[in-house]
C-alpha cells in the first residue's frame, strides 16, 4: 500500500508542477527533489505516460519541454486528502470484480458520503458569505441541485425558465447561477437576489445532451505557453495558436479580461462576441482620438 501511495502523491505532485509551467524531464526531477522526491528521468517519463493514458493530453517534442495541454479533471487538495483519496482507491481496486450486494452497498455509501461531504462545505461557505440574506434557502436549494444534477423551473424576474444548474459564483455584488437555459440552449449568469421560487422537475439523465456554445478566442505569442485556463475552459492547440473555448464566465467580465491581453488575443466566434469586443475596442479608441 505504500509503495501505491508513494507512486500516487509523486504523480499528483507532476500534475501539479506541469499546471503551473512547461518543465524537461530534469526540470521536474530537480523540482520533485526541492519536495524531498528523488526520482530518476526514466521514472518521471513513466509517469507522463501514466498520465497520458488516464487522459492527460501533455505535449512535448525532442529537446522541448512537456506541457499540459488539457486535462480530464480538475485538483484541487490539501496533502492529507490527497493522501486519503489514494488510500481509498487502492483500498477499493482490491474488490474489482466483486459482485456482491454488501460490496456493492458499501461503495455506493462511500459515494454518497463524499457528495454529501462536498455538499455541507458549499453549504458552510453560503452561510458565512451571507448569513443575513433572504434568498438564503433558494440558494440552498440550487446548490443542492448542482450536486445531483437535476432539471428545475426557476420564477426570475417576472418570468418562468426551465434551467439546468451547473454551479455558484461569489462576488462583492452578490451571487450569482451559472446555469444551462433549456428553450434557449445556452448557458446564462442569473443573479441570485431576482429569483423569487425554484420547483424541482426531474433528474437530469445521463443521456441529456447539453449544447455548450461558448465563447471562442485565439491567443498567440508568449500566451500559447503562459494562458492559464480558467474553470469552465477547454483549449485546442495548432502550431503557432491556441483556441479557448469559455462556456460558462460573464460575457461582459470575459471581454473585459480578453482585453488587456492586447494584440496577442483575438475573439473568434460567435459573431455577436466579435462585434461586442469590436465595439469595447472602439470605445476605448475614441477615448485617444479626443485629447
Amino acid at each position: 500500500m505504500s509503495s501505491v501511495l508513494n507512486s500516487g502523491l509523486k504523480i499528483f505532485d507532476i500534475i501539479e508542477i506541469l499546471c503551473e509551467s512547461p518543465e524537461s524531464r530534469e526540470n521536474l526531477r530537480k523540482k520533485l527533489l526541492k519536495k524531498n522526491i528523488s526520482i530518476e528521468t526514466e521514472t518521471v517519463s513513466k509517469y507522463i505516460r501514466t498520465l497520458r493514458a488516464l487522459g492527460f493530453e501533455i505535449n512535448s517534442t525532442k529537446g522541448n519541454p512537456y506541457q499540459i495541454v488539457k486535462t480530464p479533471f480538475k485538483i484541487s487538495l490539501n496533502e492529507k486528502e490527497k493522501s486519503g483519496l489514494i488510500v481509498l482507491l487502492s483500498f477499493l481496486k482490491l474488490f474489482e470484480g466483486c459482485k456482491s450486494k454488501e460490496y456493492k452497498c458499501f461503495k455506493d455509501k462511500v459515494t454518497e458520503l463524499v457528495k454529501n461531504k462536498i455538499l455541507q462545505n458549499e453549504i458552510s461557505k453560503i452561510a458565512d458569505f451571507m448569513p443575513d440574506n433572504d434568498n438564503k434557502d433558494i440558494i440552498l436549494k440550487l446548490n443542492k441541485y448542482i450536486y445531483s444534477p437535476s432539471k428545475v423551473r426557476i420564477f426570475y424576474l417576472n418570468t418562468k425558465s426551465v434551467i439546468i444548474p451547473k454551479k455558484l459564483k461569489f462576488a462583492d455584488n452578490g451571487v450569482f447561477l451559472v446555469a444551462y437555459h433549456i428553450k434557449e440552449q445556452k448557458f446564462k449568469t442569473i443573479n441570485t437576489k431576482f429569483i423569487k421560487n425554484v420547483k424541482y422537475l426531474s433528474k437530469l439523465s445521463e443521456n441529456v445532451m447539453i449544447k455548450e456554445c461558448g465563447t471562442v478566442f485565439k491567443l498567440t505569442g508568449r500566451l500559447i505557453r503562459n494562458y492559464v485556463l480558467k474553470e469552465g475552459e477547454v483549449a485546442h492547440y495548432k502550431d503557432f495558436e491556441v483556441r479557448v473555448t469559455n462556456f460558462y464566465e460573464d460575457k461582459d467580465e470575459l471581454l473585459n479580461r480578453l482585453l488587456k491581453y492586447g494584440k496577442n488575443c483575438e475573439v473568434v466566434y460567435p459573431v455577436e462576441d466579435r462585434e461586442l469586443m469590436k465595439k469595447k475596442i472602439e470605445k476605448m479608441i475614441k477615448h485617444y482620438q479626443s485629447m
